[in-house]
């Protein structure tokens, strides 16, 4: 009876266990996006699903999820870029052309702030905040330049969108780095 019962019982305590693991984010993550939820339009729904899209985040500490969110900013705002040049401009609308051409240099910028921001993380927590915000800034005035050429394009608001999450996230670590350390 005890050499059937135990694997049975150690069976379903590694199940739960594995189902409590994989259903909840960890503390950090839960406390970081909470916090970042407090900054519209960014939701803690949207922040836990960016952690639990990046490997390795579950288990990082702050300047590891920093790490995560800055990488993630660097390479949508440089995939919005492209996405914008290769598929969007050509086929623009003369009048529209402004304002995708402004866009792209704001998506470039955003992409060089987040960079900043990540290089700046071993150096100087401070501007590494700073950096975050303004690639922020930067996705928001690609949004303005685009609503300014009444140029309607939802997978670009997508990208942006995410630029703006990133930078929300970032800022809250940021924070955090600078006041824990």
């Amino acid at each position: 009876m005890i050499t059937t019962t135990f694997p049975a019982i150690f069976l379903t305590l590694i199940i739960s266990l594995f189902h409590l693991s994989t259903s909840q984010p960890p503390n950090l993550i839960q406390d970081i996006c909470q916090q970042a939820a407090l900054v519209p339009p960014t939701t803690f729904k949207a922040c836990v699903a960016t952690f639990a899209s990046k490997p390795g985040s579950r288990s990082a500490d702050l300047k590891g999820l920093a790490q995560i969110t800055l990488k993630s900013g660097i390479a949508t705002a440089k995939e919005a870029q492209k996405y914008v040049e290769a598929r969007l401009l050509a086929a623009a609308p003369h009048l529209a052309r402004p304002a995708l051409k402004s866009c792209t240099s704001w998506l470039s910028a955003a992409a060089c702030s987040f960079g900043g921001a990540l290089v700046e993380l071993d150096e100087d927590v401070m501007s590494a905040n700073y950096d975050s915000k303004i690639a922020g800034d930067d996705a928001r005035n690609c949004r303005a330049a685009l609503a300014a050429g009444r140029v309607s394009e939802p997978s670009l608001e997508v990208r942006v969108g995410y630029l703006v999450l990133y930078s929300n996230i970032a800022d809250v670590i940021t924070d955090r780095l600078m006041t824990s350390g």
